[in-house]
């Protein structure tokens, strides 16, 4: 054993080291970040409203607020649990031991070696490896910090260690030799995605064929979404303001990793978005961001006469109809349809 230490001691250390930094951001999150997540979903949802959530997106019903709750949280860890980062966090352990005694073997070429001494990485392929650790740690470690974690994120980590080395290679054999490393560690310190791009646009060049541009995305007609958000929720299938407006809002919440306000917020404006289309901006000013506000507006016309609330929603009522540009008849009809839409009443109770 001592020995063996001796002969292998300076390789274990570098393979212990180099696993504690790329796993300590996803053991952190599973153990820290995974919980806060929970709460904020958990605790943004009364009994009532889970009821609701359960009845309108997963077909299941419960006789009272108590058994909503039960199975509220049996689904949700079902669903959602810390188990589903038992595989994703294994296959990436196993890959950065394996990566890095290769790596180090590579490097001092120790008189014990757990590979055999014929296979060795180059100074290219260790570039493109050193390349793609930092990229993937630096990601890891930043997704810890905003608590932005997901099983498929640590696969796609895990991925884009394992092909670090050929791609890095393949690519950066069509540089000069004098600078191969540097190429290959600058491809594999880019994201998955952006090579994935730029690899379509090589491979269409060397083609002589075109790719089609990407076309503008209807969502970024909603308030507060840009093109980044966009493609977050493009990973998730999420195209069409009508796909978002219908769309199970903590599903969506786990698997972009945003807040729940935000969701909701984004799934309450798409709701008046499918009945009301490009008018919807021109009652925002009067208090009208989502089908939220045109529920609570329903609501407010339904209190006792001497009550202030219903005045105000009184004297808006004309105002309304002329920015609609439609009757009051036409406008009563649309505003009820989006206040009393089933999918309503769960971000109703969710904000009351």
């Amino acid at each position: 054993m001592i020995e063996f230490w001796h002969s292998y001691g300076t390789p274990l250390i570098f393979i212990l080291i180099t696993s504690i930094i790329l796993l300590t951001p996803v053991l952190r999150y599973v153990r820290v970040g995974w919980k806060y997540k929970t709460m904020d979903i958990t605790n943004s949802i009364d009994d009532e409203a889970k009821k609701i959530y359960l009845e309108k997106f997963l077909k299941d019903t419960a006789a009272t607020p108590d058994e909503a709750r039960i199975k509220f949280y049996k689904n949700y860890h079902s669903r959602f649990g810390r188990r589903h980062f038992i595989v994703p966090l294994a296959v990436l352990g196993i890959l950065v031991i394996l990566q890095g005694s290769l790596a180090i073997e590579s490097i001092i070429h120790p008189d014990i070696h757990l590979w055999t001494p014929k296979l060795e990485l180059n100074s290219a392929a260790l570039a493109a490896l050193a390349g793609a650790y930092m990229w993937v740690v630096s990601d890891f470690i930043l997704r810890a910090r905003r608590m932005d974690f997901s099983p498929a994120d640590v696969l796609w980590g895990t991925l884009r260690l394992f092909i670090a080395v050929p791609l890095g290679l393949s690519v950066g054999s069509l540089a000069k030799p004098d600078v191969l490393a540097f190429v290959a560690f600058g491809l594999g310190a880019f994201p998955l995605e952006t090579i994935q791009t730029f690899l379509r646009q090589l491979s269409a060049k060397s083609l002589n064929i075109e790719i089609g541009t990407v076309q503008n995305s209807e969502l970024l007609r909603l308030d507060g979404v840009d093109q980044i958000l966009v493609e977050r929720l493009a990973h998730e299938d999420i195209a069409s303001i009508a796909q978002l407006a219908y769309c199970d809002p903590i599903q969506l919440t786990m698997r972009t990793n945003l807040s729940f306000n935000s969701i909701v917020d984004l799934v309450n404006q798409a709701l008046a978005w499918v009945y009301i289309g490009e008018k919807l901006p021109l009652i925002r000013a009067l208090g009208f961001r989502g089908a939220y506000e045109v529920r609570q507006f329903c609501e407010d016309l339904g209190l006792p006469e001497s009550n202030t609330d219903r005045t105000n929603a009184q004297n808006i009522i004309e105002e309304i109809a002329q920015r609609l540009g439609v009757t009051q008849d036409k406008m009563w009809y649309v505003i009820t349809t989006i206040a009393y839409d089933p999918y309503t009443d769960f971000i109703y109770r969710t904000w009351s």
